[in-house]
Parts: C-alpha cells; sequence; structure tokens
C-alpha cells in the first residue's frame, strides 16, 4: 500500500487545491468537486493557465440539462495557445529510437517553430479549417508537431494506430472523412522495417476518391519512390511568416479517434478543444506532473493515450519521453 508522503503533503499540485480551497482532506475536496462543479473547473482553468481568444461568460452552463451541460458558453480559443507556454529553452521533448537510442532533446521553442511550419503547409496549399488529416504514424517528434500543427490551422486530426492494416486504414480515412495522410516511410520495429507507405498506397488503392500522403523519410534518411499525388515532409513543410492559429467555439471538433472496431464498424469519437483540459487537469492532479518533470506513457497516436500525453506534458510545462 502507497501513502502519501511528506513531499505529497506539502508540495503536491493537489495540496496546493486543498490550500487554496482551505478544505483538509482529499475526501473533503472530492465531496465539493462533486457539490461545486462550476467552481472546480473555474480554479482549473485558471491553474493551468488557458489561453482564451475570447473568454467564457461562465465556465459551465447547466440550464439545459445533465444531458447537455454547455461548458465554457461564449469562449473562443485554440488549444494550442495553452501547450506551448513552456520558456522557449525548457525541453519539451526528450526522444530516442530503436535506430538510435542516444537521447535528444528538442526544446519547447523548436516544438513551437516545427507546429507552425506544419501549420503554414497547410495553409499554403489550401487545407481549409474543419478538414480531416489522418495521422498514421508512431509517436515521434514529427508526430507530435505534425498533431499541434494541424490543430493550429484550424483542421482536425483523425487518428490511425500504425499497426492497423491498409484495410483497416482505408475504412477510418472514410469515417473520418479525410483525404489525406501524413505517416512514415518505414521504420524498425524488433529488428525488422515496418513500411508504413506501402500500407497507405494500399489504402489508396481501395478508395472511390483520389488521395495523397505526405511522407516522412525514415530516420535513416532513406526517401521512398512516391507514387500519385504523394509529396516529401521537406516539400510540405512551410516557412514563411507564421499563420495565426485558427481559434473557435469549445465544442469545435479537433480529433478524431475510433474504437478497436473489433465488432463491426469502427465508433468515431470526437475530441474538442475542452478534452485537452481534462487531460492537463489528470496529469496535474492525478499524476502530480509539475513544469520539468519527465513523462512517458509507451502508447501510440491512434489510442487516446497519444494526444493525452501531448497534453498532459504540453499543458503542464512539462516533457514528454519518447521512443520509437
Amino acid at each position: 500500500v502507497w501513502w502519501p508522503g511528506e513531499r505529497e503533503r506539502q508540495s503536491s499540485n493537489l495540496a496546493w487545491l486543498l490550500e487554496d480551497l482551505g478544505l483538509d482532506s482529499y475526501t473533503v475536496l472530492h465531496r465539493w468537486s462533486v457539490d461545486n462543479r462550476e467552481e472546480l473547473w473555474t480554479a482549473v482553468i485558471e491553474r493551468l493557465g488557458i489561453v482564451f481568444e475570447r473568454r467564457p461568460t461562465r465556465t459551465l452552463d447547466p440550464s439545459a440539462g445533465v444531458e447537455e451541460p454547455r461548458w465554457l458558453p461564449g469562449a473562443e480559443l485554440n488549444i494550442v495557445n495553452s501547450c506551448l507556454g513552456a520558456s522557449a529553452d525548457a525541453p519539451a521533448i526528450l526522444h530516442a529510437s530503436e535506430a538510435d537510442s542516444r537521447p535528444r532533446v528538442v526544446t519547447y521553442g523548436e516544438l513551437e517553430q516545427r507546429v507552425l511550419q506544419v501549420a503554414n503547409g497547410l495553409h499554403r496549399r489550401g487545407f481549409r479549417p474543419d478538414e480531416g488529416i489522418v495521422l498514421y504514424m508512431p509517436m515521434t517528434v514529427d508526430c507530435v508537431a505534425a498533431y499541434l500543427g494541424i490543430l493550429h490551422a484550424g483542421c482536425r486530426v483523425v487518428s490511425v494506430a500504425d499497426s492497423f492494416s491498409a484495410m483497416e486504414l482505408q475504412r477510418r480515412m472514410e469515417i473520418g472523412d479525410s483525404s489525406t495522410v501524413i505517416t512514415l516511410a518505414r521504420y524498425p520495429w524488433a529488428g525488422r522495417q515496418i513500411d508504413l507507405y506501402a500500407k497507405v498506397r494500399q489504402a489508396f488503392d481501395g478508395l472511390d476518391h483520389d488521395a495523397r500522403a505526405i511522407v516522412i523519410p525514415d530516420e535513416g534518411g532513406g526517401i521512398p519512390e512516391l507514387a500519385g499525388r504523394d509529396i516529401l515532409w521537406s516539400d510540405f513543410v512551410g516557412e514563411g511568416s507564421p499563420i495565426p492559429p485558427v481559434g473557435g467555439p469549445p465544442e469545435r471538433v479537433t480529433n478524431v479517434l475510433f474504437s478497436s472496431g473489433t465488432t463491426g464498424t469502427p465508433k468515431a469519437i470526437p475530441w474538442t478543444h475542452l478534452t485537452p483540459i481534462k487531460c492537463a487537469m489528470d496529469a496535474h492532479f492525478h499524476q502530480d506532473v509539475h513544469p520539468g518533470d519527465i513523462l512517458a506513457w509507451p502508447t501510440n497516436i491512434g489510442w487516446m493515450m497519444g494526444p493525452w500525453l501531448i497534453y498532459a506534458a504540453t499543458m503542464n510545462r512539462a516533457t514528454m519521453a519518447l521512443f520509437q
């Protein structure tokens, strides 16, 4: 059995909340949170430093009943603005891979630059807000940058686990209404090469519309022979003046995830600009993540813990650890 020690009692994020509210135990705090839901989330939003383009008129409007709560009515935001608030030289990602096991660091300043390059690339190629773009690749630095860059541009991520077959990818592209896939050419896994781009091209063959892949070369720099309208990552990312983040209402869909689909058609699970606030809150109070902490969760962008890790780390100004 684990019991909180003196550090947890004195300097944890939960200890701060207890002191801020003038409460003396977790049991009392839990009861208070159930009875004072709006006050709790108001305190959480202030504590996390959520950035708004237009502030809400209140935190929660329950007038339509518990089945249809309105969170942050009147607000406009892009949650990416709340993900890049750490100092530019703070480590955002500590990463290594099976191909190169040396730990390397990407700072928050470098990550923000990559995010802006992705957003510029989307804008330059005519992608419109709310268009779906598939991420079909392992959790890498480019994956994180692509995820946040897509949201910055006002588009939505369609998350597909790279372990899925070409046919499963195709089904999720159709459900997610997406004709563009960002993928990795290939990568080593347990001593063998996984050729993702080949699976993407196979998925495209079964679609009734023209699709396009944006292909990141493998870690060794190997460039695959591209087909159709496919382009290399280096030709896609855009330089120049960064476009401003595209704001919108809190309920705007930012990410479509899927159930496993083992019992039939995969069920689409929409995330909005609200969902990351819950991710960051869980990490802040339940995992007690502080600025500068290193947070690891072996996962994939196709499963909810992939986006959770991005938000849990960046919105708490921590460092995410990735191993491809």
